[in-house]
């Protein structure tokens, strides 16, 4: 059977539409769906439903999709916060039966192929505590090296082989789960590995790649009788019109410092969210500000003096 395997699609519709016309044209026979569907980018409803109109699928839920449960059981009068104003647009989005469809999905599903277990989840972690997923990051990915994308991806697939292979805990952990296939995601770092009898496949981000190379990744896993192939795939598709509808919809005009910063990473390739989160917590901490979620006006000035010291143009 070969497999399509997509996730961290992060509401982007149009990488989303190029994944799927491109698996098409690789002849996948079947989906596997590794979670993050939604936030970020405005368009959830399209995005599941395309999703549920794929018949063969394996599917579980990400943990950003979690985060809608959380905000249906919340006082919503209390959503006034700066922080948190893209995830308040896109639970308000996204329709009735979609909030149904995503709560109901499970967090891990086992399945088998020619007798091979295929276990899908969400993060590397979920696999065994012991495997990390801030060992193999998005962050790490920045840090190494930010001017060059390949050099950046090159050293973290090495700094991933030097992890899996060598670090004691990862060891112990991978000698301590069954042998079989264990795709996840989350990291938006595209990766495979192989140890003993257990293949390891991070598919990468479809909608919000930040490896150091931008289009949208995917991954084909073929399991046949007698062998395993991992096909490793980055789509092209037009980010520059896909930023420009963007600006232009309902979640830029509520949410305008957390997207810009989401188009920034996806224009780059490179982590950004988590710095400008640091920056803010050292800020509010600066102005004793003691109020978390951050307030409107704390998270818009530091959005712009982060934006002045990172020399980030509008």
């Amino acid at each position: 059977m070969r497999y399509a395997i997509i996730a961290d699609i992060h509401g982007n519709a149009d990488a989303f539409e190029a994944v799927l016309q491109d698996a098409k044209m690789q002849n996948a026979e079947a989906y596997i769906f590794a979670g993050d569907y939604c936030p970020c980018f405005p368009y959830p409803n399209e995005v599941l439903d395309m999703i549920q109109d794929i018949g063969n699928k394996f599917i579980i839920k990400g943990n950003e999709d979690t985060c809608f449960e959380e905000c249906a059981g919340q006082d919503k009068s209390t959503w006034t916060d700066g922080q948190f104003q893209a995830r308040y647009w896109t639970y308000r989005e996204m329709r009735s039966e979609n909030h149904d469809y995503l709560r109901v999905l499970p967090e891990h599903i086992i399945f088998r192929d020619n007798g091979i277990p295929v276990n899908v989840t969400h993060k590397l972690s979920d696999v065994d505590e012991g495997m990390g997923d801030k060992e193999i990051s998005s962050r790490r990915c920045i840090l190494n090296n930010q001017s060059n994308s390949e050099d950046a991806k090159e050293q973290l697939l090495k700094d991933i082989k030097e992890y899996f292979y060598k670090d004691s805990d990862c060891q112990k952990a991978i000698h301590n789960i069954s042998d079989g296939i264990y795709i996840f995601a989350h990291t938006h770092i595209q990766w495979n590995a192989a140890y003993e009898n257990k293949i390891f496949i991070n598919a990468g981000s479809c909608g919000l790649p930040l490896d150091g190379i931008t289009g949208a990744a995917y991954t084909i896993l073929d399991i046949e009788k007698e062998k395993m192939l991992v096909t490793e795939r980055r789509v092209p598709y037009d980010i520059d019109r896909f930023v420009s509808k963007v600006k232009n919809s309902g979640l830029y005009k509520d949410a305008y410092v957390w997207t810009d910063i989401e188009i920034l990473e996806l224009t780059r390739g490179f982590e950004h969210v988590m710095f400008f989160l640091q920056f803010t917590e050292n800020y509010a901490n600066k102005i004793k500000d003691p109020i978390r979620p951050y307030s409107v006006k704390t998270w818009t000035e530091a959005y712009r003096l982060w934006k002045k010291e990172n020399k980030v143009r509008d």
